[in-house]
C-alpha cells in the first residue's frame, strides 16, 4: 500500500508515536530520495498525456455497446481490456438501479490535442487611432542614430 501521509505511513509501519516518527522519517535523505523516485515513476510524461487525450478523442462508445433484451448497455470489461479505462469519467446508478456510465468529452480532448499541435490560431485585431507624426527633434535624433539625413 502506498500512503502519501507521513503520520499514516508511520502508524501503518507500527511506530508508537506516528506523528513524531513520520516527521523525523521525512528528514531522512534515503527516504526523501525514495519518495522522489516514486513520484518520478508515477508522473505522466508529455507523450503519455497526449496518448490519453488521443484515446479520449478517438473513443467510440458504440464499439463497447451491448444489446440485451432490448436494453442497451456498456461492456466495461471490454473497455478495461482495451486499456481505455481512463476514458470513463464516472460510473453510477440511476434511481431505478440502472448502470450509468459517463465518459470524458471527446470534443474537449480533440481541442486540447489541436491546441498542442497549434492547429487553431487566434488572431486579435487592434483598432488604434492613427499615430501623430514624430516631432522634428525625434526625427533628427533617429536620423543621427541610424545614419539618415540630418
Amino acid at each position: 500500500m502506498c500512503l502519501w501521509n507521513a503520520t499514516q505511513a508511520a502508524a501503518e509501519a507500527g511506530y508508537a508515536h506516528p506523528r513524531q516518527a513520520g516527521s523525523r522519517l521525512l528528514s531522512n535523505v534515503d527516504i526523501k530520495e525514495a519518495i522522489q523516485a516514486r513520484l518520478e515513476e508515477m508522473k505522466l510524461t508529455a507523450d503519455e498525456v497526449l496518448v490519453r487525450l488521443a484515446d479520449t478523442a478517438r473513443f467510440d462508445v458504440l464499439s463497447f455497446a451491448t444489446l440485451d433484451g432490448g436494453q442497451v448497455g456498456i461492456d466495461l470489461k471490454k473497455i478495461h481490456e482495451a486499456g481505455l479505462g481512463h476514458v470513463v469519467k464516472k460510473i453510477s446508478y440511476d434511481t431505478e438501479g440502472r448502470l450509468v456510465v459517463e465518459f470524458y468529452d471527446s470534443l474537449k480532448a480533440q481541442q486540447l490535442v489541436g491546441q498542442h499541435h497549434k492547429l487553431f490560431t487566434q488572431r486579435h485585431q487592434l483598432d488604434a487611432p492613427e499615430l501623430a507624426p514624430l516631432p522634428e527633434v525625434l526625427r533628427e535624433l533617429i536620423g543621427k542614430v541610424y545614419g539618415g539625413d540630418d
